[in-house]
């Protein structure tokens, strides 16, 4: 009797919070556990979460199988049949990827779609959209449960609707090559396939997220990591122009030059490619096929998934050169251009209100600690980061940025960040962490990776987004995130990238923290909810947390129970080099 109680008073503070006056004389609640949502593809029964009042509709597919003829190809939407029945009680399959714990297929092109139990068509609720992270290997949307999300925008009287997309990730969504370039000329392939497919499962929500109550004119897209990469690529996608599938942008971790950008015919790029096809034995389309393409498009799922895993072991030096595996976006003509900094520096960036963010020791998880000198340290990040190694200005660009990241453990991540009772903050400074303790480089490696993959890339969307040719009601937001939870992480990872995540999702099965900060967590997820809803993230609780502008340059440092203003200018010098023209034409930032 009890949880039916709650339900219902859930459900008259979701109808009280509802646009009009007459959807709330015409509403109706109810307490079945299998709310039902008929649409064009079929009717698609999900269940309801008596605990949280949140009904959920699970593994609703959005396109067809990429899988035969269609491997490699742009999705192809789901067909339509209004007489079929879609049973959406669980997570669809995960896309292929490395590790056991998924049940993984090609066919894994489904959406999720969380909202308040009992909303109705008419109710019009703003829409979060998730896109999840993982270097564009890995990741799935079942490990990312939003039903915290959802109550806690009930409670907070600003319900939303909670979506997530599954997209292709490694070879199966972002091999590249002049071979697929041309092939995509056709249709016959097509490059960031996963981009696409992100893209696709927007334009699902359009056509669809109303029947859930959802507002298509009111979605906002958010992402962590390769999944905030994906969303601030969306931002520049066809130019900038957004077609209307999104209002509004959260980036966590994660921005256009978090990463490489170079094109398809990069010699890089084409040795993957020669590589991958020799390990499944496609190198000049096999024995039986007229082309590589073919051929690499009728290799077992397993098989190419194992390749692909070989090939990133082989490409390995003390770290993997991240950005030259098969596993991330190049330029293709649509969603990039160009290099995103001299996109955004043309004005090609959508005209939407932003938050973007970093945790303050982003580089920490992604440092080798075998950095045993100085000579190993510069070898690592000339390895990975240089694009054009034989660009005559490479060499002078990374003496001058090895002179701006010098050896001083005093100047490395874990970045200083003095602990509370609550945050365990970090410890001394000099701490070297690894052997040997007087040579060993690993926090200067961290803070330079940090700053080229995140800082540096947070700060060019910033500056573009608050560009005097943008309107000036497009506001942006921008935050760190400095809590390390107590008794969570290694010294050596400080607030590390990803450390944040639990503090929109909550406490769940798939992940959580001992050490969670329930205040913290509270103001960061309610902030969330308030710009989803309002395009502003201190309506809700009125936090005062200011517009970014080019003078202040304020932003919010979220840490424990003393969430701050702080002035987003640490290490300006550094990373302002980083991605100059100078320096990111040489890192294809």
């Amino acid at each position: 009797m009890r949880s039916g109680i709650l339900f219902n008073l859930n459900c008259l503070v979701a109808a009280i919070t509802s646009v009009t006056a007459a959807s709330l004389s015409t509403r109706t609640c109810s307490v079945s556990t299998t709310p039902s949502v008929k649409l064009s593809q079929g009717t698609v029964n999900g269940f309801s979460d008596q605990n949280s009042n949140v009904d959920l509709f699970l593994g609703i597919p959005y396109a067809k199988p990429p899988v035969g003829d269609l491997r490699f190809k742009k999705p192809v939407p789901v067909d339509q049949d209004a007489n079929k029945v879609i049973e959406a009680t669980s997570f669809g399959a995960t896309c292929y990827q490395g590790g056991s714990r998924f049940n993984l297929s090609e066919d894994c092109l489904f959406v999720n779609v969380f909202r308040p139990s009992g909303v109705d068509a008419n109710q019009k609720l703003p829409v979060l959209l998730w896109i999840y992270g993982g270097a564009f290997l890995s990741g799935s949307t079942s490990t990312y449960n939003a039903t915290n999300i959802v109550a806690e925008s009930v409670r907070a009287g600003n319900p939303i609707i909670f979506a997530s997309v599954n997209y292709r990730l490694n070879a199966f969504g972002f091999l590249a090559s002049e071979e697929i370039a041309k092939a995509s000329k056709t249709g016959d392939a097509t490059l960031n396939a996963g981009l696409w497919d992100q893209r696709l499962g927007m334009r699902w929500l359009q056509e669809n997220i109303r029947d859930f109550g959802g507002d298509p004119k009111k979605v906002t897209i958010y992402g962590e990591s390769a999944g905030a990469i994906s969303a601030s690529i969306h931002l520049l996608a066809n130019g900038g122009n957004q077609e209307g599938l999104f209002r509004a942008a959260i980036l966590q971790s994660g921005s256009p030059a978090s990463g490489t950008i170079i094109k398809p015919d990069h010699p890089q790029v084409e040795k993957n490619y020669a590589g991958l096809s020799a390990l499944v034995g496609c190198q000049d389309g096999g024995h039986n096929y007229s082309s590589t393409l073919e051929c690499l498009r009728n290799v077992e799922a397993p098989k190419l998934l194992n390749a692909t895993s070989t090939l990133g072991a082989q490409s390995m030096t003390v770290a993997p050169p991240v950005n030259y595996l098969i596993n991330f976006p190049v330029i293709d003509g649509y969603f990039f251009t160009d290099r995103p900094t001299k996109m955004i520096a043309k004005g090609e960036i959508a005209d939407v209100p932003i938050i973007t963010g970093d945790c303050l020791d982003e580089g920490t998880n992604f440092t080798p600690s075998g950095l045993v000198n100085e000579t190993v340290f510069k070898t690592w990040f000339e390895d990975f980061a240089v694009a054009y190694p034989n660009d005559t200005n490479a060499k002078a660009v990374l003496e001058k940025t090895f002179e701006l990241y010098p050896d001083e453990p005093a100047q490395g991540s874990p970045f200083n960040n003095p602990a509370t009772n609550v945050s365990a903050g970090s410890v001394d400074p000099n701490n070297r962490f690894y052997q040997p303790a007087s040579t060993n480089q690993f926090k200067r490696g961290a803070a330079l990776w940090g700053d080229y993959i995140f800082q540096g890339s947070r700060r060019v969307v910033l500056k573009g987004a608050i560009h005097k040719g943008r309107k000036s009601s497009k506001k942006v937001w921008t935050y760190l995130f400095s809590q390390r939870d107590i008794g969570v992480s290694r010294d050596a990872q400080g607030a590390y990238h990803g450390s944040d995540v639990v503090y929109i999702f909550g406490n769940t099965p798939q992940r959580n923290s001992t050490g969670l900060v329930d205040s913290l967590h509270k103001t960061m997820l309610r902030s969330w909810i308030s710009f989803t809803h309002h395009l502003d993230p201190t309506k809700i609780d009125q936090l005062n947390w200011p517009v970014y502008d080019q003078k202040s340059k304020a932003m919010i440092q979220f840490k424990g129970e003393n969430v701050t203003l702080i002035k987003d200018d640490y290490r300006e010098e550094a990373i302002s080099y980083l991605v100059s023209e100078e320096a990111s034409a040489v890192y294809a930032l």
